[in-house]
């Protein structure tokens, strides 16, 4: 064996690598040009004056804003897309986990199972919407047979999307059952690539499915489960076309057919009060996705340098 010594780098310096940036660069142009650009465009186009898309005023300050937060239409569809969001992300990670950990313990006929309860998720947006429409009408809808609606003192023949009390519970739950399949895809997927050996050895001191689920399988889920939350938040947030079908009235709006009614009422001839309504209920989402996309890019950074 050589005696030479060994020569290291000076410290504190590193070489660079390039080559991960090449590799996310045609990504970050798409992105740039699909998304950065429209948002900093609609950023500034806020701040002016724009009727029917022709300049009348170069910058009329926070005018545009003002009519937005005056506007009671705005502030009731951003109520109700929080209900909406809130109730619907809730019930899709809890029953998408639930028969996901359920169908993780089924040995025989599993993939059967599986496929079966994708079915909703698989199913084309607008048939399931008017499916769900079907199955709620208060005239020949099942619900009200199956679940006759005397049992929570309602009228015989409740109209489930008509009654402003029950409207927006009936689209959550139909939102639920259409997109928990997703959730039950991804943490079954991560069900799986769980070891064996720790469940194996939780059930040989006694624990319990609860007990395994709670102190084993939902710690080693959580990177999963953010994932999927974060995932659920933006898409249903920015649903449009789901309340839109089931609630084809009118009855309520959720920010999406919210900004859909702006854009055919009092302010459809100002562009500008649009773009301003736009940035306004975008603010949680660009929130949400800094924070979510934070790791995401220090392991990218990170990554790009090697010592």
């Amino acid at each position: 064996m050589s005696d030479a010594p060994l020569i290291l780098p000076p410290p504190g310096r590193r070489r660079r690598d390039f080559f991960p940036y090449y590799l996310i660069l045609p990504t970050c142009l798409g992105v740039l040009l699909v998304d950065v650009y429209p948002l900093l465009s609609a950023f500034g186009l806020s701040f002016q004056g724009r009727i029917q898309g022709r300049p009348v005023d170069p910058f009329v300050g926070l005018d545009n804003y003002r009519a937005v937060l005056t506007d009671a239409q705005f502030w009731s569809s951003l109520w109700v897309t929080i209900r909406w969001t809130l109730g619907a992300v809730a019930g899709q990670l809890v029953i998408g986990t639930a028969l996901a950990v359920l169908v993780h313990g089924i040995h025989r006929g599993q993939k059967v199972i599986a496929a079966l309860l994708l079915i909703p998720w698989v199913t084309p947006l607008v048939v399931a919407a008017l499916t769900c429409k079907w199955i709620l009408h208060p005239d020949f809808g099942v619900i009200n047979t199956l679940c006759p609606p005397q049992w929570l003192g309602l009228s015989p023949r409740h109209d489930w999307l008509g009654d402003p009390a029950t409207a927006l519970p009936a689209v959550i739950a139909a939102q639920v059952w259409k997109y928990y399949g997703f959730v039950l895809l991804i943490v079954l997927a991560r069900l799986k690539t769980l070891p064996d050996a720790l469940l194996e050895a939780a059930r040989i001191d006694g624990a319990g499915h609860l007990q395994q689920y709670r102190h084993i399988v939902l710690p080693l889920s959580k990177p999963v489960l953010s994932v999927v939350l974060i995932m659920n938040v933006i898409g249903v947030w920015n649903n449009f076309m789901w309340p839109f079908v089931t609630q084809s009235d009118g009855r309520f709006h959720v920010i999406a057919s919210g900004l859909f009614v702006l854009a055919t009422s009092a302010h459809a001839q100002n562009f500008s009060t649009l773009f301003a309504a736009y940035m306004l209920s975008s603010i949680p989402l660009l929130v949400l996705f800094i924070y979510a996309t934070r790791p995401f890019i220090r392991g990218i950074t990170s990554g790009a340098f090697k010592a």
